[in-house]
């Protein structure tokens, strides 16, 4: 009996698991270790050497136009007439070279658009990229849009990348302290890239999205299969200009959901328009019709922003059922890629519609100091 326990004893202590650090020397190396690495951050903001173009250069194009980004606003000197900058929804609904062609007809010399876009929703990364190109070179009209996908209370999803320890500080120093800390942890994730920044200068390569000035013209058909993608270029609907901008007469035809934003993502809006209003930069919003969307009559929009922001900011929408009037489901499929963002036919179609709106803000709003 007491051989059988004995042997259960020992078949049991081979399941025991080993000690995490067999000595004190490894203990007190792994705290240091960790200490290291939460300070890293700090250590790597007080040298100076970490720029923001070294933001840029260490962001995957998959993950948005960075590399056209960093070229347009650290080797372009080129002021821009009309800046889009958004995550993906807006990013793949504007043919940004259409736009460019449209404006300088209508001004009568080579105008400059171009297009900021990411993946991920997010505001604190467009609410950067203004500051940076802000800080640069001028900017006549900013247009952007606020999809109503669901927004993550933090960081965008590649934030960690992007926004660095100790940067724009006088943006963050109000945020709660569960915000601070993600985004220093953020940094934490940054830090080994930037400790290698440091020592030999990063690779960067031209940007796919340089050809169409930033745009995202998806080539994929639904389900994002390139192999389903079937060129279609069905004429757009001729709509009055005044019926793409929201104002008393045209307001029975948009839909508010009210559907605030998360804390995080509501901050940065607040300081993306008043960066804009203290350098005295219009600010248009543009609604994108999401392929969910698509049987609406109205125009679904989160709020009426120039009520929000208390501001004279126009707002360009179209309902779907106008967008789509006269196509057949398939046809509709045809310019999407997915359940929520227009490909290369849908890119186009939109833009031509909402073009001669486009035009009518920026020939009434955008700056004329420059």
């Amino acid at each position: 009996m007491s051989n059988g326990n004995g042997a259960q004893a020992a078949h049991s202590g081979k399941h025991l698991l080993r000690p995490a650090f067999s000595s004190p020397v490894q203990i007190i190396s792994f705290i240091l270790l960790v200490v290291f690495a939460l300070l890293l951050p700090v250590f790597i903001a007080a040298t100076g050497k970490i720029t923001r173009r070294n933001s840029y250069e260490i962001m995957p194009e998959e993950h948005g136009a960075y590399s056209f980004v960093k070229t347009e606003i650290f080797d372009n000197e080129q002021d821009i007439d009309i800046l889009f900058v958004g995550s993906s929804i807006q990013w793949n609904a504007i043919d940004t070279p259409q736009v460019q062609r449209g404006l300088s007809d209508a001004v009568g010399r080579e105008a400059r658009v171009v297009s900021f876009g990411f993946n991920f929703n997010g505001i604190d990364i467009p609410y950067v990229q203004l500051c940076d190109v802000i800080e640069r070179k001028r900017v006549r009209m900013v247009v952007f849009s606020v999809p109503r996908l669901p927004f993550n209370d933090g960081p965008n999803a590649t934030g960690y990348k992007f926004l660095r320890y100790g940067e724009y500080a006088d943006t963050t120093g109000d945020l709660p302290f569960e915000y601070k800390t993600a985004l220093f942890a953020g940094s934490v994730l940054r830090s080994p890239h930037d400790l290698l920044t440091l020592l030999r200068e990063n690779k960067s390569k031209p940007s796919k999205y340089a050809a169409d000035l930033g745009a995202n013209r998806e080539v994929m058909g639904m389900g994002r299969n390139p192999e389903k993608f079937v060129g279609f270029t069905p004429p757009a609907p001729i709509v009055p200009i005044s019926d793409l901008l929201l104002s008393n007469a045209t307001r029975n035809r948009f839909e508010f959901t009210n559907e605030m934003l998360p804390p995080y993502q509501n901050h940065y809006l607040n300081e993306l328009v008043d960066l804009l209003s203290r350098n005295r930069i219009p600010l248009v919003i543009i609604n994108v019709p999401q392929y969910n969307e698509r049987l609406s009559p109205r125009v679904i929009e989160r709020f009426d922003w120039a009520t929000i922001f208390n501001s004279d900011v126009p707002l360009i929408g179209i309902a779907p059922t106008t967008l789509f009037n006269g196509l057949t489901p398939t046809e509709v499929e045809l310019l999407h890629c997915d359940q929520y963002h227009l490909n290369k036919n849908g890119s186009e179609f939109f833009t031509q519609t909402v073009l001669p709106a486009i035009l009518e803000v920026y020939e009434k709003y955008a700056a004329k100091s420059f």
